[in-house]
């Protein structure tokens, strides 16, 4: 995951609103990130969604997607396939907390 917003620090809890998630492989494994925004003291508090980001903050989420495609290295393996709404983060997310309550 990560939080647009101001810098927090290690360890901190924050509220947040999921508002997206980059769909990406990573050596060819699903390895989605979601996007979230925080919700108070921050320029990001009043967007809902990547659209809204996109309009208001224009080059940011290509930044992300660099960033996360990139963080590895240049043959780091990883593939950014696009971003999808706040609706399929919160399904990755509701995913993700299913795996983890079964293990």
């Amino acid at each position: 995951m990560i939080i647009l917003g101001q810098a927090l620090p290690r360890g901190e809890v924050a509220k947040v609103r999921v508002i997206g998630v980059l769909k990406m492989l990573d050596d060819g494994e699903q390895d989605d990130k979601l996007v979230a925004v925080l919700t108070q003291e921050s320029p990001f508090a009043h967007i809902e969604s990547m659209t809204q980001l996109d309009q208001e903050f224009p080059g940011v989420s290509q930044i992300v997607d660099i960033w996360f495609a990139s963080y590895k290295g240049p043959d780091g393996g990883m593939e950014g396939l696009g971003f999808e709404d706040a609706e399929s983060a919160q399904s990755v997310l509701n995913a993700a907390a299913e795996h983890f309550t079964a293990q």
